[in-house]
């Protein structure tokens, strides 16, 4: 069922929308009360079961901009999709509903950008925490135009995450998503942002940096999935770092002046993985034990001593890592790999 009047719009904003009465409309008002209009609103209600559905249907009666589909609960990969698939704009930006974008960002993206035929841009970030009080920005490192080529070769364990784990810091030119057919994998339910980016990244020639602060994203210990303890993370991380690899092989970048670096972004997210054991909803001892053993056990050791002894460790990660080293003394006393990772 869809309510409100389809427009062409210069960007289209693409919200999923599942269970989030709480934030929904602050989200939604962030961007209605944006100075820039030319603008659709795509709220894709993926089988909610509070109020969420009825707020979507209530925004799209008010405002023309705004279009609400309902569909079978199928999760974020599975709504975007669906809203890509209908969408108008010239760009596309995906927007988390429990998000909100920075007032007037959208007016000085298109005053940057409004004459260009960007692929990709990529803007600033503020992480907010539930108090509304701002921990950390996230500044993108290149501005201006950039070959994705020359970002995959100066990519960090840090700058990664900005180009090629979040979807909410960018715009995408629709045309170019759709020239390549490039979508996100259903199946995966966590981790489809980042298939999704080295999916773009595969196939862009130039990548777009501005320093406008375009996002707030909030951090909310809401139990989301990235912050649960996954007992098949293993075979997870094993195939988004496959993909990682292709990503430098497939543009002819997988070579000796890269291979240091890539091992070094894998042993980082190899880190992020087995440090879960710490979560709070970490599992019991004996499934501790197994976790941790797989990891000692297989060639990420190996990329977590490469990421460890690199210099790149951030402040809050070494003290995780005093604390993931108690864990897996406790779990691990007597074995070798837990000695040479104290060492």
């Amino acid at each position: 069922e869809v309510f409100g009047r389809k427009r062409m719009a210069y960007l289209s904003i693409i919200i999923p929308v599942y269970n989030v009465e709480n934030y929904l409309e602050a989200c939604v008002d962030s961007i209605l009360s944006q100075d820039f209009k030319d603008y659709e609103i795509i709220l894709i209600d993926d089988g909610s079961t509070d109020k969420s559905g009825k707020i979507c249907d209530a925004y799209a009666a008010q405002d023309e901009r705004v279009r609400a589909f309902h569909i079978e609960n199928g999760g974020p990969s599975k709504a975007r999709n669906y809203a890509l698939a209908i969408a108008d704009g010239k760009y596309v930006e995906f927007v988390d509903s429990d998000d909100q974008i920075e007032s007037d960002a959208l007016i000085k993206i298109y005053e940057k950008i409004h004459n260009q035929n960007e692929e990709v841009l990529i803007m600033n970030t503020n992480i907010v925490d539930g108090n509304d009080s701002v921990i950390q920005i996230l500044n993108i490192p290149n501005k201006g135009k950039k070959s994705a080529d020359n970002i995959l070769i100066e990519l960090t364990p840090t700058s990664k995450a900005i180009y090629l784990h979040y979807l909410w810091n960018k715009w995408y030119s629709l045309d170019f998503l759709r020239r390549y057919s490039i979508s996100f994998d259903e199946k995966v339910h966590l981790g489809e942002d980042f298939l999704f980016n080295c999916n773009v990244f595969k196939n862009a020639t130039m990548i777009e940096g501005t320093d406008v602060l375009l996002y707030r994203y909030y951090k909310r210990d809401n139990g989301s999935l990235s912050s649960k303890f996954n007992a098949d993370e293993l075979q997870r991380r094993k195939m988004m770092d496959a993909v990682l690899i292709d990503l430098y092989q497939s543009k002819g970048l997988y070579c000796a002046e890269t291979r240091e670096q890539i091992d070094q972004m894998i042993g980082a997210m190899a880190f992020a993985s087995i440090r879960a054991v710490l979560g709070k909803n970490s599992p019991k001892r004996k499934e501790q034990k197994e976790y941790v053993r797989d990891f000692l056990e297989s060639e990420y050791y190996d990329y977590l001593d490469k990421y460890l002894s690199s210099g790149n460790v951030g402040m809050v990660n070494r003290v995780e890592l005093v604390l993931l080293k108690l864990h897996c003394t406790r779990l691990f006393l007597a074995t070798e790999k837990v000695r040479r990772i104290l060492s």
